[in-house]
């Protein structure tokens, strides 16, 4: 593959490659009958959005439409997505990136209610798995991005190198996705990414700008995908109600509100893996890391 300068990883990228895995979306009838599917563009970026705070309001109706026109924006990668949306807050940025970096459980649980509500993870199509072969590809050809950078893209919290990345066989999807998007939006300015915009949304004279591009189509590793579940304290003592096998392990519920500097969260992680069209279950050990606590949950 021949590296091309004109294509770069930033937020609008991500984002724009990160629509193509919706789940599916419900057709223009059903949109005139009244029907929400809740997986608009705008609604899709409020939820990747966050990732990065959870306590971001629910827009106002009268002002949705100017959250639509900066969404819009910020996927062609002319701005950093306004106001509302915390891609251009540099407090914001640099409170998520130090939380990937130390409070990594936590943060990774929001990437995982992120794709649960977002993304067909799983699908027949093959949706997620077309979704990350894309970004390993955008990153191989990004040569911006130095063989030596790094991305928190391992479930445990570590990193990979650019070098190791784009040979890896086995990704798992949420761990994956938070680390290239922690990288996209802390790491390169959003404008960067309007020429790899426009060369897969061409111009339509005016018309919603539709994507026509086919990268990851051909990327030539087979990746096979792991799923990651995390199950939060009260997800745990419900199943340590039911029968032996369906236990994993019991996640520590001390009160996260009480010495938080020393608390640590246990974790359960299922690793579902998919690929050569074959499928199994892994059940691994749960990791421990450090978490503070006091985190609402997204929509609450």
């Amino acid at each position: 593959m021949t590296k091309n300068e004109n294509l770069r990883l930033c937020g609008g990228t991500f984002f724009t490659l990160l629509l193509e895995a919706r789940k599916q979306l419900l057709g223009a009838n059903e949109h005139y009958a009244g029907k929400k599917d809740g997986l608009t563009e705008y609604e899709t970026l409020i939820g990747l959005a966050r990732v990065i705070r959870s306590d971001l309001a629910t827009p106002m109706p009268t002002e949705i439409k100017t959250i639509q026109g900066n969404a819009s924006e910020y996927k062609k990668c002319k701005n950093a997505g306004g106001g509302y949306f915390p891609f251009g807050d540099k407090t914001a940025l640099r409170v998520f990136d130090e939380r990937v970096k130390n409070e990594y459980v936590d943060t990774l649980r929001k990437m995982c209610r992120f794709v649960e509500d977002f993304i067909d993870a799983g699908g027949d199509i093959k949706k997620d798995e077309l979704l990350v072969k894309a970004l390993v590809e955008l990153i191989s050809l990004d040569n911006c991005i130095d063989d030596s950078q790094s991305f928190y893209i391992k479930e445990d919290g570590t990193t990979a190198q650019k070098k190791e990345l784009i040979n890896m066989k086995e990704i798992p999807l949420q761990s994956f996705l938070l680390g290239v998007f922690h990288y996209s939006v802390c790491s390169v300015d959003n404008v960067v990414g309007a020429e790899t915009f426009d060369s897969w949304c061409p111009s339509a004279g005016g018309a919603k700008r539709t994507y026509k591009g086919d990268i990851g189509a051909d990327w030539p590793v087979d990746i096979k995908l792991r799923y990651i579940q995390l199950e939060d304290c009260d997800t745990a003592e419900n199943d340590a109600n039911g029968s032996p096998e369906d236990v994993i392990v019991e996640a520590d519920c001390e009160d996260p509100y009480q010495n938080k500097e020393k608390s640590k969260q246990q974790m359960v992680f299922n690793f579902n893996v998919t690929g050569n069209n074959n499928s199994f279950i892994q059940h691994v050990d749960s990791i421990t890391n450090n978490y503070y606590g006091g985190q609402k949950k997204d929509g609450e």
